[in-house]
């Protein structure tokens, strides 16, 4: 019966927690005694009252803790204290509240920054105050790229060049295969500009393979571009557009083998440049081949205005009207050179405040315009060095270097002129510029032509000119150490000839085998000085200055320094041997070949003679050194040597104004002597071996006058008279010096 009962409450049990959704595992303790059994077992009811009891007030604890927590107040802290780890929940959202002044929300974040209209694709990185900022999105195909420590990245571009290949409408087959662009014939710039579009920022180069490209429309050439011909490139223009080829605004460009026509074949009136370059630097045109037809239009081969670092080099231009090659306007630090000008109307020019350029190693041939085969017109310290200027004689007026309009500090070195009319003009306020060394050659009018101050013109050759060096009104110049040969002459002008100029010095010149005046003041010319010079037609130092070469057996012997006066029947003395000249070149022929001269004597030298080399002249120059005209006043003539004039050595008219003389070979302008009036008489005519007329003779008696009173009377160009006024009974000697001028 017991262990029926305790089935019947299992049973009960189970389907009482069947009810409750809570299932009880209990222990069944077996007993055997029926006292037992009060002690350790209580009813069903006890049981389920206890159990319902416990979750009463569980529920009632939780419940009671919500609302506690609910309605209490909240924990706040002071800025700088500590906050509690129990006073912050281990997960949840921060819904409200402001980071550095500005809300947080969604939008932004949580850091203080609007990140809602950022660009897509655009990258975040830390400034250099630490604030979280964005890179723009930089274009497409570049590439991030860092700064470093300390600075921001930056998007950079791919730096890899590229090539394209053009090919005319008739090039090639082969050509045309391998190009990526063809052009048609008609209107080829659109394929070329679009060759150079296409290159990627860097540049790169564009090869223009051989054809003719006919354009009616300018090609702009961009920053970094090489434009290359390959075979015979030949651009055309079809219209006469102005310039064909068009760098503006760029820097590194290069174009080189291109043969470049600026012709006008139909309609059309701007002026035509074949390339012009603006406001660009580091520009190159080399190896190339401009030429135009000369016609009323004005043509211009390359030009440069407002740039930098530009260089011409070993062109061939031709047929060009105007400027063959211009640095046209503000072009510094730019450099022509190896470039052939060919029948252009101007070489090379270099104006408007261009500066600081350089012209070397050029070749200009039978340009057409007056004003200088190389022009430098309001430019300053530019460098015009080893050119060769060649025209034929013809072109009146013509000028090989002009620098004008106010140029200063420019030099001109080392050039070869052969032709002109004026080799060498500085004028129209140009001062400051230094001419040297130059070699100036062939029938021509001025060798050098001055109208400005303050020059250097020192070390130059000159053959057959009229006037060798010209001054006119030209104050403060330095002529110095320069050799002209074969002065012509004529029309009254010198080798060197003032007119007009004052405070120049001209010191250290030879001239040599003259037939006019060696040098000659005109007009108003003051206060220069004349020294050192040597003017002379016959004598050993003619020799030695041409520098006479012979050696044994030779029948010819070179002049290198050109006499062009020379002639058949010359005598030339060698080491006390007699040559004589039988032929030589004709100084009128073509002026490239008549300089140096080789000159065929006979007979042949019979032996070897190392000295003793003499040149005797027939012809001999008129006067040497002449101040005539106008105010010739307050000049110095000292140390000259002048040999063999035939008419006079110095010649001055001594009314115009004080001249001082001295120490002048073949010209003597001071002597002394000793002269003695004998018993009896009252005077001694004395021959004082003067050039001149002496302007001062100084008298110191050597014996007792007795008190007899003494002067000077009868100055004459060869005599002068001391005389006494009473004759006494023995006789008076006299020491004399007498001068020309106002020398001591």
């Amino acid at each position: 019966m017991f262990h029926k009962k305790v089935d019947s409450i299992q049973t009960r049990q189970k389907k009482t927690s069947e009810n409750l959704s809570v299932q009880t595992v209990e222990t069944i303790v077996p007993c055997h005694s029926p006292k037992s059994k009060n002690k350790y077992f209580k009813t069903y009811g006890q049981r389920l009252r206890e159990r319902m009891t416990t979750v009463f007030c569980c529920v009632c604890i939780i419940v009671f803790g919500i609302a506690f927590l609910t309605k209490a107040d909240p924990i706040t802290t002071s800025i700088g204290e500590n906050i509690s780890t129990n006073d912050l929940s281990l997960s949840g959202s921060v819904l409200s509240g402001s980071w550095a002044g500005t809300a947080i929300d969604i939008a932004h974040g949580g850091t203080g920054q609007d990140w809602s209209t950022a660009t897509q694709g655009s990258f975040l990185y830390f400034s250099d105050t630490g604030i979280l900022s964005t890179l723009s999105t930089g274009t497409a195909g570049q590439f991030l790229q860092s700064g470093g420590d300390g600075a921001d990245p930056s998007w950079a571009n791919v730096t890899r060049s590229a090539t394209f290949v053009i090919a005319a409408s008739d090039s090639s087959t082969l050509s045309k295969q391998q190009a990526d662009y063809v052009c048609d014939g008609v209107d080829d710039q659109v394929e070329i500009q679009a060759a150079i579009d296409a290159l990627p920022a860097v540049g790169g180069t564009i090869i223009m393979r051989e054809g003719v490209y006919s354009i009616s429309a300018y090609v702009t050439i961009s920053s970094n571009v090489t434009l290359l011909g390959y075979g015979n490139a030949k651009i055309i223009d079809a219209v006469y557009i102005g310039e064909l080829l068009y760098v503006l605004d760029a820097t590194n460009v290069t174009v080189d083998g291109i043969h470049i026509n600026v012709t006008k074949t139909s309609g059309g009136t701007t002026n035509g440049f074949g390339i012009y370059i603006n406001n660009s630097n580091n520009v190159t045109i080399k190896n190339s081949n401009i030429e135009g037809t000369s016609n009323t239009t004005p043509t211009w081969g390359v030009a440069g205005k407002n740039s930098n670092y530009i260089t011409f080099d070993s062109n061939y231009v031709s047929g060009i009207q105007y400027e063959a090659l211009s640095f046209w306007w503000n072009v510094n630090h730019s450099i022509m050179s190896n470039n052939i000008m060919v029948e252009n109307g101007f070489g090379m020019v270099i104006e408007r405040e261009s500066s600081y350029n350089t012209l070397i190693g050029n070749t200009i041939t039978n340009s057409n315009l007056t004003t200088g085969d190389i022009l430098v017109r309001n430019a300053h310290h530019n460098s015009v060095t080893g050119n060769t200027i060649k025209n034929n004689f013809s072109l009146t007026y013509k000028q090989g270097v002009a620098v004008e309009n106010f140029s200063h500090d420019n030099v001109i070195s080392g050039n070869t002129l052969v032709g002109l009319y004026d080799s060498i003009a500085i004028k129209s306020g140009s001062q400051g510029n230094t001419i040297s060394n130059n070699n100036i050659i062939g029938k021509i009018n001025n060798g050098i032509y001055l109208l400005t101050q303050n020059n250097q013109v020192i070390g130059n050759t000159i053959s057959y000119a009229n006037s060798g060096i010209y001054v006119s009104g030209g104050t403060s110049n330095n002529i110095s150490n320069n050799k002209i040969v074969g002065n012509i002459g004529a029309n009254g002008n010198a080798a060197i000839h003032l007119s007009g100029g004052s405070n120049n010095t001209i010191r250290g010149n030879d001239i040599l085998f003259s037939t006019g005046y060696g040098i000659r003041f005109v007009g108003t010319s003051e206060s220069n000085i004349i020294e050192n010079n040597t003017i002379a037609d016959d004598y050993s130092l003619v020799a030695a200055i041409l520098g006479v070469s012979a050696n044994s057996g030779d029948t010819n012997i070179t002049i290198s320094a050109d006499p062009c006066n020379l002639s058949i029947g010359q005598k030339i003395i060698v080491g006390g041997e007699v040559l004589t000249i039988t032929g030589y070149y004709n100084p009128s022929a073509t002026p490239d070949t008549q300089y140096p001269r080789t000159f065929t004597v006979t007979p042949a030298l019979a032996s070897n003679h190392s000295s003793g080399v003499e040149i005797a002249g027939n012809n001999a120059m008129t006067n040497g050194i002449v101040l005539l005209d106008g105010s010739v006043t307050n000049n110095i003539i000292r140390n000259n040597v002048i040999r063999n004039a035939s008419s006079h050595s110095i010649y001055y008219n001594q009314s115009k104004g004080a001249i001082t003389f001295f120490k002048n070979i073949g010209y003597t302008t001071e002597n002394s002597g000793t002269s003695t009036i004998a018993t009896d008489a009252t005077s001694i005519v004395v021959t004082h071996g003067l050039a001149a007329t002496p302007t001062r003779v100084q008298l110191t008696p050597t014996t007792d006058t007795a008190g007899k009173r003494y002067w000077i009377s009868a100055k004459t160009a060869t005599t002068f008279t001391i005389t006494i006024d009473t004759s006494h009974t023995s006789d008076i000697s006299f020491d004399w010096r007498a001068v020309v001028g106002e020398g001591n």
